[in-house]
């Protein structure tokens, strides 16, 4: 059983009707962890760290799984890519566009959040901000196998060090900025809200909430977004999970069973199905 503070669990509330879960993409204990927070209280609205671009796509293709998919969202080609291997001019071509797109996988915590909205009736916000060319923002946290013994108060703690402040005038800094300010405006319209945060950016969104930071409005998305199903051969390369230990959270979840230990118990199954 999981010893809760309340004075280490209110750092995680904004305001009497915000509540912040800090989250690491792509495990499958953190996405348990978002499920077991979102059924365990009442909630009216689940605010998520997607821009508002891709909600549609997000959750019809959520309402599709188990199937795997991508939402793609293409980008701005790089201007200078073609600088890096010059060729002739006259067989110069533009360089080939590039995306992000967001997975839609059952281990995501993000995905798992949405998909228990949906199911629940919980309203859904979407809080990122629209951007061009996106840029991700690699970070290495403590193993989220740890909530099974700690608080997500006390596991955020762990993280901090791992959370660098956002560079000055950075697009990281933006869309911290702007997430701080669509939850001012959620909280006009929701009694009991609960916003899923990347773990590196938690404290500064909710410095920026509280000290009301000026923000940048979206950019206009290059294009609208597109969505392709993966195929089984690439689902090694897509989810945050061994494409095995996905199907046994699923197969799990149709069944009706525990899947507490899953992250340790599958690789144990996965060893004896090689066998």
């Amino acid at each position: 059983m999981v010893m809760r503070s309340p004075a280490a669990e209110s750092v995680l509330r904004l305001s009497s009707r915000i509540e912040i879960l800090p989250m690491v993409h792509a495990n499958g204990d953190m996405a348990q962890e978002v499920r077991e927070t979102l059924i365990a209280r009442p909630y009216d609205c689940l605010a998520v760290p997607l821009p508002e671009s891709v909600s549609q796509a997000v959750e019809a293709a959520i309402g599709d799984l188990p199937t795997v998919s991508v939402v793609v969202l293409r980008e701005d080609p790089d201007d200078d890519a073609a600088e890096v291997n010059p060729v002739p001019d006259e067989t110069r071509t533009r360089p080939s566009p590039i995306a992000s797109f967001v997975p839609i996988d059952p281990c995501q915590g993000v995905v798992m959040g949405i998909r228990v909205a949906m199911g629940e009736g919980i309203r859904r916000a979407y809080l990122d901000r629209d951007v061009r060319n996106y840029e991700p923002d690699p970070i290495h946290v403590p193993d989220p196998y740890m909530l099974k013994a700690v608080s997500v108060a006390a596991y955020a703690a762990a993280a901090l060090p791992s959370a660098a402040r956002p560079t000055p005038g950075s697009q990281r800094e933006a869309r911290i900025a702007w997430m701080a300010f669509r939850l001012h405006e959620l909280e006009l319209d929701y009694e009991s809200i609960l916003a899923l945060c990347p773990v590196q950016d938690w404290p500064y969104v909710r410095e920026a909430y509280l000290q009301r930071t000026s923000y940048r409005s979206p950019e206009l998305p290059v294009a609208g977004p597109e969505t392709y199903r993966v195929s089984a051969g690439s689902f090694y390369f897509v989810l945050g999970e061994l494409p095995f230990i996905t199907g046994l959270y699923e197969k799990r979840r149709a069944e009706l069973r525990s899947d507490r230990h899953l992250s340790i118990d599958g690789v144990k199954e996965l060893l004896l199905e090689t066998r």
